[in-house]
């Protein structure tokens, strides 16, 4: 119970800014009607990820997702990916994996911004359980609250981010037949670094930790080495041909904070490291 309830405290605090929805949503509602500018966008993204020393994760994902900006600072999105699975372990698994479909809303967070600060939104996301493995976990649906925050420099040629977030899983059932715990909860924050010195060409680092809890309370390592806090670190390098089309390759590393009983960060383990490419176009 307490961790449910620090879980709730945490997600109400980070969105508390934008509580006022209700309030405004009329007033929204009026602004999408009178401006044409307020047109919804698309985008596609295919992406290709590998082991750096072993193929068993190999997968490939295409991500669709939609925005529609609105008046007053608000923003709309949806996206729904689906994953091609090239391995399978001994339990075999599904070819095509289907991710449940998140629905998003976001809110600019001008009048509270400090002046050091040059972008300050706040977010909640839905995540409607359509997935393969939702179902397998008879889960109800799961919530995402994040901010964000970045700053330009050097006439926005560097970019400063840091996005704290929080998520809580609504679950039928706190373990699975075997008597695992469910993941119940999930904080965290990650930092960024974008290096763009032109349109054509681009560069980012980001670097995040936090801590997954099981609806024992418990931490829970959501598949990583250990069952302890998790560590995300990631490099990527995109160019840009064209305004709406864009190419990347990158590195991934995903581990746990704790080994052996202490505490441990290693930027490349051949067991959780990947490289991915990936190719987007948006309308």
């Amino acid at each position: 119970m307490l961790i449910r309830k620090i879980t709730f405290f945490v997600l109400l605090a980070m969105f508390f800014a934008t509580a006022s929805f209700a309030k405004v949503a009329g007033k929204v509602q009026k602004n999408v009607t009178a401006k044409k500018s307020n047109s919804p966008s698309v985008s596609l993204a295919l992406t290709h990820t590998d082991g750096v020393q072993n193929d068993a994760d190999a997968q490939t994902t295409l991500s669709m997702s939609g925005s529609l900006k609105l008046s007053g600072g608000w923003s709309l999105s949806l996206r729904q990916r689906i994953t091609k699975v090239y391995t399978f372990d001994q339990y075999g698994g599904v070819e095509y994996a289907w991710d449940d479909l998140r629905l998003g809303a976001s809110y600019g967070l001008d009048k509270y911004r400090p002046k050091f600060i040059d972008s300050l939104r706040s977010s909640l996301f839905f995540f409607v359980p359509s997935s393969e493995a939702s179902k397998n976990r008879e889960q109800k649906g799961k919530i995402l609250a994040s901010l964000s925050i970045s700053k330009s420099l050097f006439s926005k040629k560097i970019s400063l981010g840091y996005n704290p977030y929080g998520s809580y899983v609504f679950n039928r059932y706190t373990a699975n037949q075997e008597g695992k715990m469910h993941t119940l909860a999930v904080i965290g924050n990650s930092f960024s670094l974008a290096y763009m010195p032109n349109k054509m060409i681009s560069a980012s680092a980001m670097f995040g930790f936090g801590q997954s809890y099981s609806e024992s309370g418990d931490f829970q390592s959501q598949g990583r080495a250990s069952n302890n806090g998790y560590i995300d670190i990631a490099a990527s390098a995109t160019i840009k041909p064209m305004k709406k089309l864009s190419f990347t390759l990158g590195y991934a590393h995903s581990d746990s904070q704790v080994k052996g009983g202490s505490y441990e960060f290693y930027a490349f383990n051949p067991e959780s490291s990947s490289w991915f490419v990936s190719t987007g176009y948006s309308f």
